[in-house]
């Protein structure tokens, strides 16, 4: 009896084509993980940047509350020494919010409860633009929500700059908000 054995002479094939679904998967994991890093750097910076603007917003917020409270019985407070961050009319291209020293006494504080926290208070500073007295028009008095009716009563207009910082100081964001208080 005499068998039959036949040698098959294996090449490789199946090693080659493993090897390069291998590579192929490792490199799709790698891609993958790669984007998922990206997308969550993204997602944190825009976290940071709305914590930002949520603090500009309470130091606006905060700065309007000063004016209703105040703002135009203390009129005289507002001067050009730029020491407690009260301005006079001083609405020219030479001032404008980068020329703030932001952590110095020009500028006031506000403490805030922002979720995920803050690295520096947000601060602002508050301009008097001056009075502006609507027109019969009604122009400027569209809703007769300044001076109850009364189209002589005087609104002192306000230029608010609010600056807010993010989790870190490198997010930082500047808002600017017009505000009419009348007398």
């Amino acid at each position: 009896m005499e068998r039959n054995i036949h040698i098959i002479k294996q090449k490789g094939v199946v090693l080659i084509i493993g090897l390069i679904m291998l590579t192929v998967m490792t490199l799709l994991a790698v891609s993958s993980m790669q984007s998922s890093g990206l997308q969550a750097l993204m997602s944190n910076n825009t976290k940071d940047k709305m914590t930002a603007f949520e603090a500009a917003e309470s130091a606006i917020r905060a700065a309007e509350a000063y004016l209703d409270a105040q703002g135009v019985l203390n009129i005289g407070a507002f001067d050009d020494d730029e020491s407690d961050g009260l301005l006079a009319n001083l609405y020219d291209e030479a001032w404008n919010e980068a020329s703030i020293d932001w952590t110095g006494s020009n500028s006031d504080a506000v403490e805030v409860d922002v979720m995920g926290g803050v690295a520096t208070p947000p601060r602002y500073v508050i301009q008097h633009i001056g009075p502006v007295v609507p027109d019969l028009n009604r122009q400027l008095n569209v809703d007769n929500s300044y001076g109850a009716g009364n189209t002589e009563s005087v609104v002192e207009m306000f230029k608010i700059t609010a600056r807010g910082t993010g989790g870190s100081d490198n997010t930082v964001v500047v808002l600017e908000s017009m505000y009419g208080v009348s007398n």
